[in-house]
């Protein structure tokens, strides 16, 4: 996240991307002790709920890597 902050884009289109990176880094910070929690709790439910969280996670990741990898025009 410090890494994230410490970039100084001047675009807009930058901008709103390093914005969107210090939310995804802060969002994965904040939910990794709850998915470790859920795993260990045994409790299948809070499992499933804590591996669904990830998985959208790793999707906006995802999305941001090709946003940035390949912008639109």
């Amino acid at each position: 996240m410090a890494a994230a902050r410490g970039l100084a884009p001047e675009s807009p289109w930058g901008k709103a991307r390093r914005e969107a990176l210090i939310s995804l880094t802060g969002d994965r910070r904040s939910e990794i002790p709850r998915y470790a929690a859920a795993l260990r709790s045994g409790d299948p439910s809070a499992r499933l709920a804590a591996l669904q969280q990830q998985i959208a996670i790793d999707k906006r990741a995802l999305a941001l890597a090709g946003e940035v990898s390949h912008p639109k025009p």
